[in-house]
């Protein structure tokens, strides 16, 4: 019995090895700020906290990424995803004149502060992050609707050309003619319900 449990034990070690290595790739700073606003002056903290991540991403060689958010049900809990290149980065980063402004700026906005330290868990991912928005993708006119207004996306893995038939049912030129609501915006996420259609394609 104890040859059995060394063996399992054995591949339980082996299987997480590869995900322990590629935590331990990365040399920076991963962290999520947790911060909760004054409603008072949501707005006017919001302003500057984008103001203040821009600037740090376009001027600072060491700041990964600034990503503020916030919850969707409750937009006084602002959450930001940060990353550094290294601790020196960091500490580099808090003595900026866009960060000393952003906080001397929001320091009674802010009611509570959390910074929580996290661990990637593949490192080897992080290089391709939001790699898909570099780049906005080509645009296709709407053959029946040709102007920008109606244009669809096309040329990239997550918005496809699209079809003729898939015209008729997205580009609102074709939903007018064919007695369909023409309010639907001619875009890959919004199609021409057949109930909401009174002519059968």
């Amino acid at each position: 019995m104890q040859s059995w449990i060394s063996v399992i034990l054995l591949g339980l070690m082996i299987a997480i090895s590869p995900v322990q290595a590629s935590a331990a790739d990365y040399p920076g700073i991963i962290r999520i700020a947790e911060l909760d606003i004054d409603p008072q002056h949501l707005d006017e903290y919001l302003a500057l906290l984008t103001e203040e991540a821009e600037a740090s991403v376009r001027l600072e060689p060491g700041v990964i990424a600034i990503f503020p958010m916030v919850q969707e049900q409750n937009p006084t809990a602002v959450r930001i995803l940060e990353i550094y290149a290294s601790q020196q980065a960091y500490e580099s980063h808090l003595q900026t004149g866009h960060f000393l402004k952003y906080k001397k700026a929001t320091l009674h906005m802010v009611k509570a502060l959390r910074l929580i330290d996290m661990q990637a868990i593949d490192a080897r991912t992080m290089s391709i992050l939001f790699s898909k928005m570099a780049t906005p993708p080509p645009m296709l006119m709407c053959p029946a609707h040709g102007d920008q207004e109606n244009a669809q996306p096309s040329g990239h893995p997550a918005f496809p050309a699209p079809t003729a038939s898939q015209w008729v049912l997205r580009c609102p030129a074709y939903i007018a003619r064919n007695d369909c609501i023409p309010s639907i915006p001619c875009r890959v996420s919004s199609v021409c319900r057949p109930e909401m259609c009174r002519a059968a394609r």
